[in-house]
């Protein structure tokens, strides 16, 4: 069903991926955590959408609940812009990105201000085409609304079977409410 909607989506900036969530690569799975806070159970799959600004889980009408998640966030404005420039070496991937705050904050650790490198592959490995198989993040600092920063990110994705069919998503995002809530996505890139 989620390879279903990935068509769907296709000429839209849209991206479906999966991880593993009992060993996730990266720091990501702690944005659904943190839009779910605490209480009450929790059941597989766990969906996410920017960065938590809109999360599900279990068992629900799929296609219905997850195209109304998507189309909600297809209707929201970037709050910063992306310029990545992605190069292979060898094994690996070297990004370039340089990042725009276009939102009304500056962007810190105060509001966990982050910059998330993932790279993926369309290989079914769990339930759906589109496998993560590594990622990274960096801490974005003192980030004024306006300002440009200029970043680096080196990373080597595991067990990649075919490179032609490797990607990578670029997202920054940030913790609106500073300590705690739910985090937003301001942009991303998909390659």
């Amino acid at each position: 069903m989620v390879d279903q909607l990935a068509e769907e989506y296709a000429d839209d900036p849209v991206v479906f991926i999966e991880y593993d969530v009992d060993n996730p690569a990266g720091n990501r799975v702690s944005r659904w955590w943190a839009a779910w806070g605490s209480g009450g159970s929790v059941y597989l799959p766990l969906i996410m959408v920017d960065s938590g600004n809109q999360i599900s889980n279990g068992s629900v009408a799929f296609a219905q609940r997850y195209r109304a998640m998507v189309d909600a966030a297809l209707q929201r404005p970037a709050a910063a812009r992306l310029e990545v420039n992605r190069e292979r070496v060898g094994n690996s991937f070297r990004f370039d990105i340089a990042l725009t705050n276009l939102s009304g904050v500056t962007l810190s650790s105060a509001n966990s201000a982050t910059l998330h490198v993932i790279v993926y592959e369309e290989a079914h490995v769990g339930d759906t085409d589109r496998w993560v198989r590594a990622a990274t993040a960096q801490s974005i600092s003192n980030l004024a609304p306006g300002g440009t920063g200029a970043f680096t990110a080196e990373i080597a994705p595991q067990g990649v079977v075919d490179w032609d069919k490797v990607h990578s998503v670029v997202i920054a995002d940030y913790r609106p409410g500073g300590a705690t809530g739910a985090y937003d996505m301001l942009q991303a890139v998909h390659q």
